[in-house]
Formats: structure tokens, sequence, C-alpha cells
């Protein structure tokens, strides 16, 4: 028996392999009891048990969704934002860091171009949070009472996708000034 997925960790797969002329047959078990210790799995525990990824009652109408969603947008903003902060923070300090590195620093490029690019992915970014209460909204219609916890869940994972991917920059810059710095030595 093995965990299907460790971001799903409810669902569980059993097969079992008979003879060559019979077919696999696969059993999917939901176990509520069920808990995964993974890093990934503790840390989404923890973001679902804060106030602002939870819904506290059922909206009853197309206004009660809109609502919730509008009313996480700046805190939202803010945690992308903040994400955004630390991922320019690293950035800048790699570049410094690489100035002393034997060939061309990590160049951020043109300052405007920079801004234009910073300006860009705040609008994409909230786009996006629209499209997450219109995709409720075509959920509830689409699904009814299936779809009732879909607004928590894609506005946890739309807020962890979106500090990941603002933070994927700083990533790369430090893997690349790493890399860098292996590969050509450090010029005192």
């Amino acid at each position: 028996m093995r965990t299907l997925d460790p971001l799903l960790p409810v669902m569980t797969v059993r097969f079992w392999a008979v003879r060559r002329s019979d077919l696999m047959r696969n059993s999917y078990i939901a176990r509520s009891g069920h808990r995964d210790k993974t890093m990934l799995y503790r840390a989404l525990e923890m973001l679902t048990r804060w106030r602002l990824f939870r819904r506290l009652k059922s909206p009853e109408r197309t206004w009660d969704v809109i609502g919730w969603w509008e009313s996480r947008r700046i805190p939202y903003n803010v945690i992308v934002g903040g994400a955004g902060i630390v991922s320019g923070a690293v950035m800048l300090t790699m570049g410094f860091v690489t100035e002393h590195v034997p060939g061309e620093a990590i160049d951020p490029g043109s300052p405007l171009f920079a801004m234009i690019a910073v300006l860009f992915y705040v609008i994409m970014a909230n786009v996006c949070f629209t499209g997450g209460w219109i995709l409720e909204l075509l959920s509830r219609r689409l699904w009814g009472p299936r779809a009732e916890a879909f607004g928590e869940i894609a506005f946890t994972w739309g807020t962890l996708c979106s500090v990941l991917l603002t933070l994927t920059p700083a990533a790369l810059t430090v893997v690349i000034g790493t890399c860098r710095i292996l590969a050509r030595g450090w010029n005192h």
C-alpha cells in the first residue's frame, strides 16, 4: 500500500499483481484517520488552521463568495509582496556577492525593465486571484454542494503557488551564483 500523492494523504492505492493472464485490479480506499508526516503536509495543515484560509460559514449567495475572496485580496498581496521583497533582496545580495567572481556579475538589467516586470507580475497575480472566485462560482454552479470546499482549497493552493513562483527567481539566482563561484573561483 502506498500514498497516491503526498499532497493528498487520505487517498491510498492497493495493487494486486496476479497472473499475467489476469487484469491488474486497483482499489481506492479513503482513510480519514491517516496522517502523513511530511514537512509539506505539516505546512499545509498549519496553513489550513489559519483563519485567513478558512471559511467560517458556507456562502449562501454569489456575493458571499465574491466578498469572501475580496476580503482576502489585501492579505494575499501582502503575503506575495513580502515574498517578492525577500526574492529581490536575495537577488541583489547574490549580485553583490558575484562581483568578486572572475567574469561577469549577475546583473539584474535595466531598473526600468525590472519595474515594468514587477508591475506586470502584480497585475497578473491579481488577475489570477480574481480567477479564483470566478472558478469557485462556476464550480458551485456545475457541481453544487460537492464544490463546497473549492474556495478554501483554491485560495490556499493559489497563495502557496504564488509565493513559490515569486521566490523562484531568487532560487535560480542563488543556484547560478553558486555555480559561478564554484566554477570560476573567488577573486579577492
